[in-house]
């Protein structure tokens, strides 16, 4: 009950003017419940964004064939969709960027990935820098009441995901350009 309180009363207002007195209000509850459950309004915030996490995690584990990118990607933004309003409000959160954490999750679906390799840290730059476009072409998707087809942004978004390998390409490119010119730069200086 709190937590759809919550998002009620941040439909209304930035979450740091929302007090509990508010959310009580909203709840039809009273303190001594709120403080049962959570010790401050951040926790209540915090379970609420672990509950829509888990939610969009298993949706996407049910609907999407993992194996596709795309798909993924497509029952992702099916989702976010059907849920607008909820995620609305976290993805104009610019206090927790709880958007991006959110990408992170479904890249990682897409990709098979539970965590970083560390022979592949430069790929994580570049994906961290890929997933906060993604993140704001979501975000303004969701401004513009998804006025595009959920495939369409799905293949946008892919389409930024594969400039990320030419990234990779042209870096790696330019530190071999780089350690062939050190000995010539080395032999210089010695001589």
């Amino acid at each position: 009950m709190f937590q759809d309180a919550l998002i009620a009363l941040m439909q209304e207002k930035p979450f740091s003017a929302i007090t509990i007195k508010e959310l009580c209000a909203q709840a039809d509850m009273n303190r001594s419940t709120f403080y049962l459950h959570y010790t401050d309004p951040r926790m209540l915030l915090q379970e609420t964004e672990q509950n829509v996490r888990a939610s969009l995690l298993d949706y996407l584990k049910q609907s999407a064939d993992t194996d596709d990118q795309i798909e993924t990607l497509t029952s992702f933004l099916s989702y976010v969709k059907q849920n607008r309003d909820v995620f609305a409000l976290f993805f104009n959160d610019e206090e927790r960027h709880f958007y991006f954490e959110l990408m992170w999750d479904v890249w990682k679906i897409a990709h098979h990935r539970d965590a970083p390799v560390p022979a592949q840290m430069r790929e994580d730059y570049i994906v961290i820098y890929t997933m906060v476009g993604s993140s704001m072409l979501v975000r303004e998707w969701i401004a513009r009441k998804c006025d595009l087809p959920e495939r369409e942004l799905a293949l946008i978004i892919r389409a930024f995901g594969l400039k990320r390998e030419d990234v990779n390409q042209e870096v790696e490119a330019l530190l071999r350009a780089e350690a062939a010119a050190q000995p010539n730069t080395q032999r210089e200086t010695d001589g």
